[in-house]
């Protein structure tokens, strides 16, 4: 009950300026945990080892945060000062989480505690990549480390106003991004961008940050043949009537000199994955029930000429669709600025 009672105080500490007591009452539980293995007789009780996992686990997000708030710190000051000494404090922090988490995860196992031991292999290995300079996880458990650390690291121990929050929040918008989940991104990086603007203004660099990615996902691309076979990238601006043209602008990637803005038909785009959609006519009666949907588009099936749609509502199941089933969404319906 003691054992439970010191794990209970240590997982509700967030904010920096508990970690000394935190350690304190880390370090106490240990010594608890010590002196029970040394008095009772084999096999002990699962739930002392349940308890020495999510201490160590504590330690090790105690490690994770210090580390990430060296790299934001690095970044912060790179265009006055030499960060190299910051990243070799990070790696310190990161080896040390690395240690914690790999006990931690000894412990579960011993607990037999199937999802724990998961969790910590899945922190063991983000830390060691981090080591390394590197990131050896795939996007899923990119955006699932994000997450984590923006709502469970960032926003507990800084507040949502502090200029690591939106650092770190970015960060995840921009894993999102790269998962091709352009609506769940644009909302974070909208809401970012509306704080980072009221308390610290358009001139602080966590501002700027944002601001930049806010504004990329903003734009909605796409690609259109050319007589050479190749397809170049160009930004949608709008539906043009009825929606059976589209006013583009492009190429992209060209020198300024020869991009210029004209119509084209809106079959002969090919959408860039990622991009907000709104879905309609559907007459179908088994998908009438997603007119008026909005989701991201993440796969295209050139033989078919099909685009696998993820729906925002998550009640609904992807589904595949002609270019002539949705269109662009140029304005999310909850982050209109």
């Amino acid at each position: 009950v003691k054992l439970r009672a010191f794990t209970d105080i240590t997982c509700q500490v967030h904010r920096q300026t508990q970690r000394k007591e935190a350690e304190q009452v880390t370090n106490t539980i240990l010594s608890l945990i010590e002196q029970t293995k040394q008095r009772t007789v084999p096999p002990l009780s699962r739930e002392i080892f349940l308890v020495e996992g999510q201490v160590y686990d504590c330690l090790g997000n105690f490690s994770l945060y210090e580390a990430i708030t060296f790299l934001i710190e690095a970044h912060d000051v790179h265009d006055c000062l030499g960060n190299s000494n910051l990243h070799e404090v990070a790696k310190i922090c990161f080896k040390i989480a690395a240690d914690y988490y790999e006990k931690a995860r000894d412990a579960s196992k011993m607990a037999v505690d199937d999802v724990a031991v998961t969790q910590s292999e899945g922190k063991i290995a983000y830390a060691k990549s981090k080591i390394n300079g590197g990131n050896c996880m795939s996007l899923g458990e990119t955006i699932k480390y994000h997450r984590y650390l923006y709502e469970q690291g960032a926003v507990k121990n800084f507040g949502e106003h502090d200029p690591r929050t939106t650092n770190a929040g970015n960060q995840f918008g921009c894993s999102l991004k790269d998962a091709l989940r352009g609506i769940e991104a644009e909302r974070l990086l909208t809401k970012l961008l509306a704080i980072s603007l009221r308390v610290h203004g358009p001139d602080h660099d966590a501002t700027k940050r944002v601001e930049s990615a806010f504004s990329k996902i903003k734009v909605r691309y796409v690609r259109i043949e050319s007589r050479s076979g190749t397809k170049e990238l160009f930004q949608c601006l709008r539906y043009i009537g009825g929606g059976g043209r589209c006013e583009v602008h492009g190429p992209i990637n060209s020198n300024k000199e020869y991009a210029k803005t004209f119509t084209v038909a809106t079959e002969a785009l090919f959408v860039v994955l990622g991009t907000p959609v709104i879905c309609h006519t559907m007459e179908d009666l088994h998908l009438h029930h997603i007119n008026g949907k909005i989701g991201d588009l993440r796969d295209w099936d050139a033989e078919s000429k099909h685009y696998m749609v993820h729906f925002d509502d998550n009640n609904i199941e992807p589904c595949s669709l002609r270019s002539s089933n949705f269109r662009i969404l140029f304005e999310l319906p909850d982050c209109i600025r």
